[in-house]
């Protein structure tokens, strides 16, 4: 889940507490994470996935953000490109059942995600790797902005909320 920060640090906790106290962003939060550790799953070391934190509070210049911490250790036989890929795209984007979803985005959505949703990274000679979503962007290219937004959409999504959030 996501929201506006407060004004000042007892507005902060103020939101801090709605957004702990909202159902549906718990259930988009369980929702990624059950999917996540699927998709770790694939390319890490049997039973070596598992939740680290759950729910807990990210604080930006602008949100707060709520995230559940999943680790999985690789298998020998695959490396951080491997890795990366079992995750693209990212639930928060696609959607669940995840290739349903892909194949209804496909097939539905007037243009195409391109950059959106997408992925910015390092990879290091070592061949660590650490990467994040392209949401909140904005891409500029021949003097022109884009921006893209999206949602997160559940059975007991509120419209009107869901419009704040983008």
């Amino acid at each position: 889940g996501t929201i506006k920060r407060g004004d000042d640090p007892i507005a902060d906790s103020e939101q801090i507490l709605k957004l702990l106290n909202s159902k549906k962003d718990e259930s988009e939060l369980t929702m990624c994470s059950d999917v996540d550790r699927n998709d770790k799953s694939r390319v890490c070391e049997p039973g070596s996935v598992k939740v680290i934190g759950r729910r807990q509070i990210e604080m930006y210049s602008r949100l707060i953000h709520t995230v559940d911490h999943i680790e999985g250790r690789l298998r020998d036989d695959m490396d951080a490109f491997d890795g990366f890929l079992s995750h693209a795209w990212a639930v928060t984007v696609t959607g669940a059942p995840k290739l349903w979803a892909m194949r209804f985005v496909e097939a539905h959505e007037k243009s195409a995600r391109a950059w959106y949703g997408g992925a910015v990274g390092m990879v290091g000679f070592n061949g660590d790797m650490n990467t994040g979503l392209t949401l909140r962007t904005v891409r500029i290219k021949d003097g022109i902005a884009e921006v893209r937004a999206g949602a997160t959409l559940l059975n007991d999504s509120d419209p009107q909320e869901e419009e704040a959030e983008t």
